[in-house]
């Protein structure tokens, strides 16, 4: 999978920073784009593939799904959804022995701006059945981006279980940073 930002749109000179973030990303020749629209407050809206009438919502250390369900608009909180279903004795599931595992995740020292964010380039080192790999990553920690850092950086209660197997999203989330480029 390739995945990379194609373009920002960052409103630097409004009083608040606010914008528009559209990542792309191919897996197994299937395009998908995801839209990030974000505002100082640290509400953000995500949709994918032009669909504005399905995605979540992060506003006020909440979490929210918005869509259709059974040919019903409904609007479902998820970490209320999560918090019902933990205490039903429900757990995030065990991941399967042969996903990959993020084992670390360093700086190289290397600046790159891409679509216009500075970012640093870092080396994520994964492991399969013992076996590692290496991939270049792009993080940016860039302070328009700081109010959605700190919105995607929701924990629903189930990644904390599990954070090495954690997407690799979730862990840039975790060390404050916004992924700009990664290869998966």
């Amino acid at each position: 999978m390739s995945r990379a930002i194609a373009a920002a749109a960052l409103l630097a000179s409004a009083p608040g920073h606010a914008g528009k973030i559209t990542t792309e990303s191919n897996t197994d020749g299937r395009q998908n784009i995801e839209t990030l629209e974000f505002n100082d407050k640290g509400h953000i809206r995500i949709t994918s593939n032009g669909l504005d009438s399905l995605g979540m919502i992060a506003r006020d250390k909440r979490l929210y799904f918005f869509g259709e369900l059974k040919g019903q608009p409904k609007v479902v909180d998820l970490l209320a959804a999560v918090k019902k279903l933990k205490d039903k004795g429900m757990q995030r599931p065990e991941s399967d022995p042969a996903v990959e595992e993020i084992a670390d995740i360093k700086p190289t020292g290397r600046k790159q701006t891409i679509a216009g964010i500075d970012g640093e380039a870092h080396v994520v080192t994964w492991t399969l059945a013992g076996k590692k790999r290496t991939e270049e990553i792009v993080l940016s920690r860039d302070p328009r981006l700081a109010a959605v850092i700190k919105g995607l950086s929701l924990d629903p209660g189930l990644m904390s279980q599990k954070p090495r197997k954690a997407e690799l999203k979730e862990q840039v989330h975790a060390l404050g940073a916004f992924l700009l480029k990664s290869p998966t």
